[in-house]
């Protein structure tokens, strides 16, 4: 955050710089160009002030001069029209001795009328333009009167307390002039520029009453209006004095207030706390750059933001290498077991892949043996076997051959019946046994052979 708040000041066609911290409000020396200086040539000097009273580089606020504004308040009846910018621009055109595109205008809208105040806009565009070139951000312009009659609005006790049937007024000393603005509740309602002749004051204050049909209250800063002349005033206006140091001091174009009053102004504008009711830095005017304010900031986050990837990128490359160390080290232990398990191999291939393979080789030689069946003892299948043979029918066994998956008999009995009875016997027994075959031979002997299956049953 900037430690000053910066005003360029316009006072009778010279422009001044005004610094303040928070606690003091300081005019800082300007050099008096003449009056028919061109912009870039106050740029320059404006610029020069600036840098040597310790700017840098956040918002400035630019104050007009009374002289330079025309203000009107105009009656518009139609809503919608008051609503479009662009319409009640043109319709407030004919109040002023410019094109529409010859000024900018801002407006306060009321009930059934709105203030506007106009400035010319190309030679303050050309003074903007050639400050942003020297590197001063305009973040605010306003008109100096109204910046100091909302210093005066919120400390003037009483002020906000509005009553329907009458106007209030505040009129302060403006150094050369008198200033006078009638408030309504949404803010400035009526802005004259008067001299100091007390009749020019109280003619105009009766015509604004005359024109509204109310009467008003006017409290008095820092001015003393003869008391003949308050006794010849209209029974509608009434004056009060606020107490108060408004003396003019070393510097009558400066009255102190004044000063404190554009301080204070600069402070709630640049910071953001308050909105100023009358905001000339639009259209034309507005500044090329809006977000240049922030630029500082989004330039610190994105700072922060890059030594933040930094310290990250370092983290992640401290930790980086000691993963790399330990997977050197696991690396070593698998060469290590890999070499003790296959002494005789070459490791050409990675740990994984040479492992893998030699897994699926000795899985085809050996197989799964979750998945095999279980094999019994042949001495086993063939003690059961002969178990469970008839013991009471006569025959012969000529050949038993015990294979992997079955056991073929081949023999010798009497009648057909007989091979029937054997394979009876060896279904009981626990075996499966196919239809046996026979033939009968020359001497009457029967030949038989049988297949016989499931020997690892119990």
């Amino acid at each position: 955050m900037s430690r000053y708040r910066w005003t360029l000041l316009q006072r009778a066609q010279r422009w001044h710089v005004v610094r303040s911290d928070g606690a003091q409000t300081e005019l800082l020396e300007t050099p008096a160009l003449p009056k028919d200086s061109t912009p870039a040539a106050w740029a320059e000097a404006l610029a020069a002030v600036l840098d040597g009273g310790g700017y840098d580089g956040g918002g400035v606020l630019i104050a007009i001069d009374s002289a330079d504004c025309l203000a009107v308040s105009a009656g518009i009846n139609d809503a919608d029209l008051r609503h479009e910018r662009s319409a009640v621009i043109f319709e407030i055109e004919r109040y002023f001795p410019l094109a529409a595109e010859e000024f900018t205008a801002d407006y306060i809208r009321h009930k059934d009328s709105v203030f506007a105040v106009v400035v010319e806009t190309a030679p303050l565009h050309a003074l903007i333009e050639a400050l942003e070139a020297k590197g001063v951000f305009i973040q605010s312009c306003v008109p100096f009167a109204l910046a100091v009659a909302q210093f005066l609005i919120e400390r003037l006790a009483g002020v906000e307390q509005r009553d329907r049937d009458h106007d209030y007024a505040i009129l302060w000393d403006g150094g050369d002039y008198v200033e006078c603005v009638f408030l309504a509740q949404k803010g400035v309602e009526a802005w004259y520029r008067l001299g100091k002749e007390p009749p020019v004051i109280l003619q105009t204050l009766a015509a604004h009453c005359c024109k509204t049909g109310r009467p008003a209250v006017v409290r008095t800063c820092g001015i003393e209006l003869p008391t003949a002349a308050l006794s010849a005033a209209p029974p509608a206006l009434a004056f009060e004095a606020v107490a108060g140091d408004w003396g003019a001091g070393p510097q009558p174009e400066f009255p102190p207030f004044s000063q404190r009053a554009i301080a204070v102004a600069a402070e709630e504008v640049l910071s953001g706390k308050t909105v100023a009711s009358i905001e000339l830095l639009r259209d034309a005017l507005a500044t090329t750059d809006r977000y240049r304010l922030l630029r500082r900031p989004v330039q610190y986050v994105i700072l922060g933001f890059v030594a933040l990837m930094v310290v990250l990128s370092s983290v992640f490359l401290v930790r980086s290498r000691q993963y790399s160390r330990i997977a050197d080290d696991y690396q070593a232990r698998q060469t290590e077991v890999f070499r003790k398990a296959l002494p005789n191999q070459n490791l050409t291939t990675g740990f994984r892949r040479r492992l893998e393979s030699e897994y699926r080789q000795l899985a085809g030689l050996k197989g799964n043996t979750a998945e095999l069946p279980r094999r019994a003892s042949l001495l086993t299948a063939l003690y059961r076997l002969l178990n469970s043979l008839p013991k009471n029918l006569r025959f012969r066994l000529l050949e038993i051959r015990l294979e992997q998956e079955q056991i073929s008999l081949d023999g010798q009995v009497r009648t057909h019946g007989d091979a029937d009875t054997i394979a009876a016997a060896l279904r009981q027994g626990g075996f499966v046994v196919e239809s046996p075959s026979s033939q009968q031979l020359p001497g009457g002997v029967i030949a038989v052979r049988m297949l016989v299956r499931g020997r690892d049953k119990p």
